[in-house]
């Protein structure tokens, strides 16, 4: 998981910080699925994330996230860190010098249809989705712990 984010983080200098936008808002339906073969749901959550204010000349964004009790926390956060991404393609190209599983890939989920950008760590345990027209990026992740499986998924955008 931690080569995904030192990755994606070196992808993202420069690469996309114009079209950060106060309002902009993404949320996301979370499952924790038992790793055996009922695959039953052990949890089910709600969260999100929304830019409340830029400060342009600071470089960065105030970002609010809301978790599934309705709790509030907020944090000032580097543009170049946020996710946004310009180019899904020059996105997933640049990936792949740094030794990443990266492809182009359609991804159809009840938030819409993608063009994406597949990322999957080294180890197999985090394949996550990008996409160039969703604030933050994400939209769908796949993780693999010991005991159970998640999956976060963009709900709405």
């Amino acid at each position: 998981m931690k080569v995904i984010f030192i990755a994606m983080a070196l992808v993202y200098s420069g690469l996309a910080m114009a079209d950060v936008a106060v309002g902009d808002r993404v949320i996301y339906l979370s499952l924790n699925m038992a790793k055996d073969n009922s695959e039953q749901i052990i949890s089910r959550t709600r969260w999100a994330k929304e830019i409340l204010a830029v400060a342009s000349d600071d470089n960065q964004a105030l970002v609010q996230l809301e978790n599934n009790h309705g709790e509030f926390s907020q944090a000032w956060v580097p543009l170049d860190q946020l996710g946004y991404i310009d180019d899904i393609e020059v996105f997933c190209k640049n990936l792949r010098p740094q030794g990443e599983a990266a492809n182009l890939e359609e991804l159809v989920i009840r938030a819409g249809r993608f063009k994406t950008c597949k990322v999957q760590s080294g180890d197999g345990s985090e394949t996550s989705w990008y996409a160039g027209d969703v604030p933050f990026g994400l939209v769908k992740r796949f993780v693999i712990t010991d005991d159970y499986y998640q999956i976060d998924e963009l709900s709405r955008h």
